[in-house]
Parts: C-alpha cells; structure tokens; sequence
C-alpha cells in the first residue's frame, strides 16, 4: 500500500494501437483496473463518436434487462442469486453482444405483450366483478315488487309501478363513497325530483346505486350524469328472468376469464423462469460491454492512419509490465502491429489535470471519506485525511462520558464482529447500511475517546464517582450550620478531575473556566499543527518563496500573539497563587485574569500592571509580541503582491490591481479568521457543558425525584423516562451534535491552513467498478 501522507506519483502514459485491436486493449486496461482513460474528444461536440452505435446497443439491452429485473423481483423467490465474483468467467464466458441484444429485445417485446394480456384479463374480471355485485344489488329492489308486506308504504308504490306497469326505466351502478351525494342531487335537479334513487352498503370506497326514471331521454342523460362520477354504469332490465340469466352470464364469464387468467399467469412465471436462468450472465456482459465501447471512443482516430491513440493517467508503482499485457491483449485480436507506450512525467503536461489516488482499506476508508467530503486533495498537496484520526478526539472532548460511550463502544464491537459475516453471506444492507459498517472503526475510535475524556471528567451518566482518594476534606473549623467549606490535604487527585468539585455551589465555576481553556488549547495546537503542514507542502512543492512570503509572516502573526495565550494558560496552572507573597494579595485570592491581561497587551503596550503580572520578565516579552503580531500584517499585506508583479513583469495579462486585491482577500480571511477560529474551538466547551449539565437535569428531574416518593409506580415511570431522554437526547441528539460540530473543526479551523482540496479523484477504468454498481462482491 501506498503512503497515505501524499497522492501517489502519477505517470502519463500515450498507447497507440492498430483500430482493430482497440477493442482488447481496452478490455485489458478495465480488467487491471489501473489506469483512467482521458477521453480526448470529450469537448468535440462537432465529431460523431466512432462506436455510438455499439454503445447504444448495450444501452438498450440494459433498459430490457432493466424491465425484466423489476419482473422478476415482483414474483417471491424468482430473482436470482447474485453470483460471487469467481463465477462471472463462467458465466459470461462465450456469449456475444449482437446476439444477446437482439434476443433481449424480442424477451422484452414478448413481455411486455405477456404483461399486457395479463392486465387485460384481470381488469375484464374487475369489471365483471363490479358489474355482478351491481346486479345483485339491484335484482332485491326490483323483486321486492311483488311483497305484500311493503303494499302499505311509499316504497312499495315505487316498485308496484316498476313491476306492473313497466313504464320505468333504470340506471345503476358504483360510485366512490365521496361522490355519491352530489351524484344524487344533480340527478334530482335534472329530473325535476322525477327520479327514484336506491342506495347501498359501501364496499370500500365504492357505494351501489339505483335509480328510477320514467322516459328513455332522461334515462339518456341520468347514464351520462353518473358517467361523469364513475365509470361502473349499467342498465339492467327490470324482468326478474332476464336478470337472473344475466347473472348466471356475468358468473360463467367470470370462471372462464380466470381459467385464462391461470393459464396466463402460469405461461408467464415459466417464460420468466428462462430469463431467470441467464439474467446475471447477461447482466454482466452487457455493463462490461458497455463500459469498453464507452472508452474505445475516448481515443485520437485522426492521429496517425487505421491507429487510435489512447491518454491515460496511471499509478507509477502499478506501471509494471503495461506493456507487455497490452501486446499480448493485442495479439489477441490477430494484428501484427505492435502496441506502442510512451510514458512522461505529469510535469511535463501542465494543461492537464493530474488525477490524486490515495489507496484505503477498510481502516482508512472512513476517514479518507470524511476528509473527501471537504475535498479531495491536489496531487501536489498532503492528505488530509491521513491527520482526521484527531477527528474521534475531538467528539471525545465534547461527549466524553464513561456510561454513554460504553453504549456506543458495544454498537462498534457488535459492528466489527458482524462485518465479516455479512460479507462472506453477501447480504446487501442498503445505502444507509453499507455507510453504518462502512464507518465501523472511526466510530470505535470515537467511542474509546469519548471513554478516556469521560475518566478526565470523572462522569458516568453526568454524575461522579471516586476513583481514588480526593483531595479535598470539609474544613470543620471554617464551616457553619449552613456552609460548607473544604480544605485540600493530602495528595493531589491522582487521574482526571477530583469528584468532589461536583455538585457544590461553585462547580459551574470551576468546569466552565477549565473546560474553557482546554478547549482553546487544543484549538490553538490544531491549528498550529496545520500550519506546519502547509510548510510541509512548501517544502513539497520547493516553493521557497511562500515559505518566506507567505507562511513565515503568517506564523508571526498566529503564533506570537494567539499561542501566547495557550502559554499563559498553561503558566496559570501552573503557578500556586494562595499565599504566595510575589502576587499581591487580590491574585492570591482569584489569580490573574487572563482577558484582560490579553487586552492590556494591546491597548496599554509597555505599560506596566502590577495587578496583571503572571510572571517575571512579563512587560518586555509581550512589548516583542506585539511588535512581531503588528508588523506580520504589512509583510502579509504586500511582500508577496510586490514579489509576484516582479515576476510577471511583461506578461501580457499581468494586472497589478487584480494581484493586490486577491492577496489583500486572502488576508483579510487569514487574519480574521485565526480570532474567529480560536474562538470557535470553544464550542469544544459548549457542547461538554450541555452535555454534563443535560445528563444531571435527567437525572435529578426524573430518577431522583421519583426515587424520592416512595411510590413503586412512580419509580418505574421516572426510570423508564430517565432512559428514554438519555437514549433520545444524550445518546442520539447529543452524540450527532458532537460529530458534526467535530466534522466542522476538521473542515474549517484545521484544514484551512493547509489544504485547497481542489483536486480530481483518480476513476480508473475497471471491471471491478461495474461489479460494484451491480452490487456484486467477492
């Protein structure tokens, strides 16, 4: 494997090979998988491509395969296996495109008419369903007629002049539930309230009707009324005879229409079953197929007559034996010209834009993904991703908590453990799955951070516990009835903070100001770090001048002042104030205050403030810090401008505005962005406090509360919601939080002081792409 602090180098290789034995070069190049074709014709829009007509062969037996595939995954267990990737030599061993094309079209022409007759007889059975469930709704209105038990009601005046006199013509039918009553008013309208009108029982969003009019114009526009509402519309006559042979009718219909149906459905799962045989062979082929016919036209046909020339980029280290593969891919083809390789330094075309291929493994991967996410790196530039392993840290600092990441540390182990079985069986777990294992070892690394910053904390599920002995005892003499004040003695708290400083009046205090300043530490030497790898870069590219021009004014500006709080920081810690006789007595009570110490640097340069003096010799060395913090700005603002109009001097398209105010962009951005930057480190802080302080809220508001009543049943609701809130809030909104606001000090903070991440990725022309799109492992 390649190193992972820079792209790998590059080669440019030119092949040149006779037109008929392109086609096994290039299925060579995608069976190495090493190289990426530059496809030289790709802004002639005025060419027509040589091989389009190959090409859109695949793309339409891939559409066939594509229509077929959704068939097959509609009947349970038709779709075949997907087959491991040491089978596709057999499978596709032996088959031709012009022949596997033209059989999928007359399959798919096949069955596309087999689908079509399907739902053909299964809608002629829906209609006839409908139209008989119409009919025996309407037959029980019309025989009830003849009932002497109904002579005496309105109802039965109806039916009698239906029955007996016949003058009354009918309309029925199925109209959906929703529609029914406007139905039924505008028929009322029409027919001047001259219409009978019969409903029934709803079945599913359809309800029966029927209606009764006396002349044959208004039953014409009554049929074209509820036409207008459904399409189940009928006429039936009002014979009871005739009805009851057209019911036996519609049921004989109905029988025969489902033997065909059978029948149907049984010659359509067996025609499947054939292309169910062949479907991965095919499947294959035609994506190989089509991925060399793609790339044969990338090549110069104009160059040198019955050749194509062919520009590739390719990994130095897998050059080996190019050429003697390709001659023999050649040879193949029964040409006796021999394949030519030209290789060149990618120096040597500046025109062109040099691929970065940066190799990963299933460790890697995650973080190069991340780092890829801002930006895949220029070829001339470091890796980024190679420093995201400082990423886990950071979500560390900020979701550190012995209890919560334990959770997260058994959802890691159960990832990797799972990882190698789902791999051997094949299982395909989707986009969203395939990402969750894909990312298995950051979170590991993440969650075994998140455990050692939640030991620093000294907290397992937002409360304390006693590691060692504290280091603080109740100060009987001093306390009262109503205060208690502690007194330190004995050893200093041996590993992380002493867990006597939770849950006192002062403990806010105490966590802000050191979480705070752990934060603006750890801020201050990222971005430091980052800086010397820009330098790492310089030296890379043997650009002394930006070392000089731009990087060296730069750290005198970053450093001097903004990491000259780390220091102080540190020296704070590390100095006793309470009864120390060179601080005067206000410092031994509180310290010296750092921020305005930091302001009186600026505004009060060489003045002494014995209240703000940390340590000797303090007044000269922040009068030199200042000097160097203030005169970095001129030498950001105009020695590389100055250095550049030098240089291009007699260029045509040398503009000496244009060079200022880009230079004078890039300062602004740098200058304000190292406040703002240190600054937003401290969401480090931030996001620590929230968690601590929302896990101490759930649990004095819910567990202890309802611990405190006495009351079973009240227990179990307060614990079950104490769980629920931690798993909803701390374990998932807090645990998300965290990443992103990690994700963002990798992106911005860090990465902006050495990484363009304007690079390509480097796509190399490879079967193994194909089998992945196909989902298809090893």
């Amino acid at each position: 494997m390649s190193s992972v602090f820079f792209p790998e180098p590059m080669e440019f290789v030119e092949i040149v090979c006779p037109i008929e034995a392109a086609y096994n070069v290039i299925k060579k190049i995608a069976e190495k998988g090493t190289l990426e074709v530059i496809d030289i014709n790709a802004n002639n829009f005025s060419k027509p491509k040589r091989f389009a007509d190959t090409f859109m062969l695949c793309e339409d037996a891939e559409r066939c395969l594509r229509y077929i595939e959704i068939h097959l995954k509609s009947i349970e267990g038709m779709f075949p296996a997907t087959p491991n990737k040491s089978q596709i030599p057999i499978l596709i061993n032996d088959l031709n495109l012009a022949q596997i094309a033209e059989y999928l079209n007359r399959a798919d022409s096949e069955l596309h008419e087999k689908i079509n007759i399907y739902q053909q007889l299964q809608n002629q059975i829906s209609v006839l369903r409908r139209k008989l469930q119409t009919l025996r709704f309407y037959r029980p209105i019309v025989e009830k007629s003849s009932s002497s038990i109904f002579q005496n009601s309105e109802q039965s005046l109806e039916l009698a002049m239906i029955d007996d006199s016949q003058m009354l013509l009918s309309v029925a039918g199925l109209a959906p539930t929703s529609k029914i009553q406007r139905l039924f008013r505008t028929v009322y309208r029409v027919s001047r309230r001259n219409a009978i009108l019969h409903i029934g029982e709803a079945d599913g969003d359809l309800i029966p009707f029927a209606i009764f009019v006396s002349s044959s114009n208004l039953q014409q526009k009554v049929i074209k009324i509820c036409e207008s509402f459904t399409t189940h519309v009928y006429s039936f006559h009002t014979n009871d005879e005739n009805l009851a042979t057209l019911d036996a009718q519609i049921q004989s219909e109905i029988i025969q229409t489902e033997l065909v149906l059978k029948d149907t459905v049984s010659s359509n799962i067996q025609f499947l079953k054939e292309l169910s045989l062949s479907f991965w062979a095919w499947r294959i082929f035609i994506a190989r197929e089509k991925q060399i016919w793609q790339t044969m036209d990338f090549g110069d046909f104009d160059r040198i007559e019955s050749t194509v020339v062919y520009q590739a980029w390719t990994p130095k280290r897998l050059s080996k034996d190019l050429l003697n593969e390709l001659q023999a891919a050649a040879l193949e083809s029964g040409t006796p010209v021999p394949v030519q390789i030209d290789t060149t330094k990618p120096e040597d075309h500046p025109d062109l834009v040099i691929p970065t291929f940066i190799e990963t493994n299933s460790f890697t991967k995650s973080f190069q993904t991340l780092n890829n996410a801002y930006g895949v790196p220029n070829y001339d530039e470091i890796n980024g991703g190679a420093f995201y392993c400082m990423y886990p840290f950071l979500f560390g600092v900020m979701f550190g908590d012995i209890g919560h990441s334990i959770f997260y540390i058994l959802a890691a182990i159960a990832l990797l453990i799972l990882d190698p079985i789902v791999k051997k069986k094949n299982i395909d777990l989707g986009e969203i799955g395939g990402s969750v294992f894909g990312f298995k070892w950051l979170l590991f690394f993440a969650s075994i951070c998140a455990l050692y910053c939640g030991f620093i904390y000294n907290e397992c599920f937002g409360l304390p516990f006693t590691m060692f002995k504290s280091n603080w005892v109740v100060d009987v003499n001093e306390s009262t009835t109503t205060l208690l004040k502690w007194k330190q003695e004995g050893e200093i708290y041996k590993f992380g903070i002493d867990s006597a400083w939770y849950f006192k009046d002062n403990e806010l205090i105490f966590l802000n100001s050191y979480k705070m300043k752990i934060s603006v530490v750890l801020g201050m030497c990222q971005m430091i770090f980052g800086m010397f790898l820009q330098l790492i870069n310089h030296i890379h590219r043997r650009d002394k001048m930006e070392i000089i021009l731009v990087w060296l004014p730069q750290m005198l500006y970053l450093v001097p002042f903004f990491g000259y709080l780390v220091v102080i920081i540190i020296v704070k810690w590390c100095t006793e104030f309470k009864s120390n006789p060179d601080y005067p007595l206000d410092q031994q009570e509180n310290g010296v205050n750092l921020i305005q110490m930091m302001i009186s640097m600026i505004l009060s340069m060489g003045q002494k403030d014995e209240t703000l003096q940390l340590y000797k010799e303090q007044w000269p060395i922040q009068t030199v810090i200042v000097i160097l913090f203030i005169a970095s700005i001129p030498c950001l603002l105009f020695l590389k401008p100055i250095y550049q109009c030098i240089k291009l001097r007699g260029d045509p398209k040398f503009n000496v505005i244009e060079i200022f105010v880009m230079n004078l962009i890039g300062v602004i951005e740098f200058c304000l962005g190292a406040l703002s930057h240190t600054a937003s480190y401290l969401r480090l802080w931030a996001l620590s406090l929230a968690h601590s302080q929302l896990s101490h809220v759930i649990y004095e508001e819910l567990f202890v509360m309802t611990l405190d009543s006495n009351n079973f049943v009240l227990l179990f609701v307060g614990f079950a919601a104490f769980c629920t809130l931690s798993a909803a809030i701390l374990l998932a909104m807090e645990a998300f939080s965290a990443l992103l606001h990690a994700i963002r000090l990798m992106w911005v903070e860090f990465s902006s002081k050495f990484y363009a991440g304007m690079g390509t990725q480097f796509k190399p022309v490879s079967f193994n792409k194909v089998l992945k799109n196909l989902k298809i492992r090893n």
